[in-house]
């Protein structure tokens, strides 16, 4: 008798726990007075106690686990039941909770509550997921509409490739037999800008170097000048130079008899 009023002192204590949102501490006080339960009716109300803990804790597997272990119990253990269910659909299990459901009618088909349930489940199932080949069969699709032409992937590709300027291929119209291809630049050579420091580039006489001493004279007036001039001039000329006599002396020198 002892034993049996500290397991219900122990129960009573997860109750309060439960209650006050320790659900953690409440699931280890309904474990410890499950290994102590003897009778079946206790056993599905520790189950049930604490299948409603792991919910709290949202481990939603376990949950399920424990109404199991209540329904090897109770095969028509309604709130064992419903609460697997329940549970299930979070799992996202549908079919495994329509049969728990399907069940449950089964013990009392005048409950809407569970024609209800049944009802959202059975429209739940034939809203059938797509399947992985049509998924991806549809993405190739997508993909092949966002893709250009193939014409337009030709022409980038020669576009950039081409490092050339273009040329362009002239029918020019001549007296000859036929047409001739004369191949033009497409694109102008660009001009390099001569900065003006530079000085420009000399023409005619400006080119040649001038002497010195004559920098200033103007070169450029001897193309106006005639050459009326002959050997017999040059000769004339070079009579006319003045000529010039020597005459040695000895300085300091004496003559030795």
């Amino acid at each position: 008798m002892a034993g049996a009023g500290a397991g219900a002192a122990a129960v009573e204590r997860a109750h309060e726990l439960y209650r006050g949102g320790r659900h953690r501490e409440a699931l280890e006080l309904y474990s410890a007075a499950l290994a102590a339960a003897r009778g079946p009716a206790q056993r599905i109300a520790l189950h049930s106690n604490r299948a409603a803990c792991y919910l709290k804790l949202h481990d939603f597997r376990k949950a399920a686990e424990e109404c199991t272990s209540v329904l090897e119990l109770d095969r028509e253990h309604a709130g064992a039941l419903m609460l697997r269910a329940q549970t299930l659909v979070t799992l996202k299990d549908y079919q495994s909770a329509l049969f728990d459901v399907n069940r449950l009618i089964e013990i009392n088909p005048s409950s809407e509550v569970y024609r209800n349930l049944q009802a959202r489940l059975k429209t739940q199932l034939s809203l059938a997921p797509i399947p992985e080949c049509e998924e991806e069969s549809l993405y190739l699709e997508e993909e092949k509409d966002e893709l250009p032409p193939k014409g337009d992937q030709k022409i980038e590709t020669s576009i950039t490739k081409s490092d050339q300027p273009e040329t362009k291929l002239v029918l020019e119209n001549k007296p000859s037999n036929g047409h001739i291809l004369e191949r033009k630049p497409g694109t102008e050579p660009q001009k390099v800008d001569v900065p003006p420091t530079l000085p420009s580039k000399p023409q005619g006489w400006e080119a040649i170097p001038k002497p010195k001493g004559h920098s200033g004279l103007d070169y450029s007036k001897w193309d106006s000048v005639e050459d009326d001039s002959s050997e017999d001039e040059d000769d004339d000329e070079e009579d006319e130079l003045p000529q010039y006599k020597f005459k040695v002396r000895t300085v300091g020198v004496r003559s030795v008899k």
